[in-house]
């Protein structure tokens, strides 16, 4: 049975997303490059930290970590079986990756980790629950102090216009007008980007600190922020 309120990708969607989010999202790849030098910074007392990558989709980020660090252990999970597979054919070499088929809540609440990503999962996800719900699940299986780096569509209805309208001079020339538009009401209809601040509020109710933000290009952002060691201790 597949999870409530998450879009699995399977079919052309799993076969086709390799190509398709770097050409959605251009600064993608920068954005990843970055994200091992971070996790390094704030795990630089821990020699061989366990890392969650939630939402793993084809592995692109689980593969970058541990090709970074080989101390580094990383569990990988993902609903979509086909999206498994695809991680599973540029992480076989690699021992110190586990995938697991499944989202996050489903993770034994004994599993710890030093650190967490989560990367174009938030904007798929209803605000009514859903979103609070996998950044707890997160944050319980998270060290006190550990680090949580996410990526997502952020922004409200008129902004995410305003940014597609620049953003889409930078898609590939042989995406038609169509094509454009149907992305352009994906992404300011039916997904559910996270107005400004909200994300900060939804944190601060999960028990992480203040997050700092490292990336903005048109409509994604990306943060960092910790586990609050002691949650009755939250300053805003």
């Amino acid at each position: 049975m597949e999870p409530k309120h998450i879009e699995i990708f399977k079919g052309q969607k799993a076969t086709d997303y390799d190509r398709f989010i770097t050409e959605l999202f251009p600064s993608y790849s920068l954005f990843k490059q970055s994200v091992p030098k971070i996790l390094k910074q704030q795990l630089a007392t821990n020699i061989k930290p366990k890392i969650l990558v939630a939402g793993c989709g084809t592995g692109n980020e689980a593969k970058l970590l541990v090709q970074y660090n080989q101390y580094w252990y990383i569990d990988a999970c993902d609903p979509s079986e086909e999206m498994l597979a695809f991680a599973k054919t540029k992480l076989t070499p690699y021992k110190k990756v586990r995938l697991i088929k499944g989202t996050v809540d489903e993770l034994e609440l004994k599993e710890s980790y030093e650190a967490a990503t989560l990367f174009l999962v938030l904007h798929f996800l209803i605000d009514e629950g859903s979103k609070l719900a996998l950044i707890k699940d997160i944050a319980q299986r998270l060290k006190p102090g550990g680090t949580l780096l996410l990526f997502y569509i952020s922004g409200g209805e008129k902004e995410l216009l305003d940014t597609f309208a620049i953003q889409s001079a930078l898609f590939p020339e042989y995406w038609s007008p169509k094509d454009i538009a149907e992305r352009k009401i994906r992404i300011t209809k039916r997904l559910h980007a996270i107005p400004n601040g909200r994300c900060e509020e939804l944190l601060q109710e999960a028990g992480f600190a203040k997050a700092a933000k490292f990336h903005q290009f048109t409509i994604c952002s990306a943060w960092i922020t910790t586990k609050i060691q002691n949650n009755s201790c939250l300053h805003y």
